[in-house]
């Protein structure tokens, strides 16, 4: 999510994780989550996005 400009994706990223450390019974559940969503921005990219070129690497 830090490779990606926008604001709300990496601050629903954290949120996950951070939820995840909180509720280790859940950790699956909220990084599912982080996860979905971060594929979902992917596959639908953004015109607006300063570094295309990041888009979709797994680093």
């Amino acid at each position: 999510a830090s490779r990606n400009h926008d604001a709300h994706r990496v601050k629903y990223t954290l949120a996950c994780i951070d939820a995840a450390a909180a509720d280790p019974e859940a950790t699956p559940l909220y990084l599912a989550a982080a996860a979905y969503l971060n594929d979902w921005w992917d596959q639908r990219g953004d015109p607006t996005d300063p570094h295309p070129e990041f888009v979709g690497l797994d680093t």
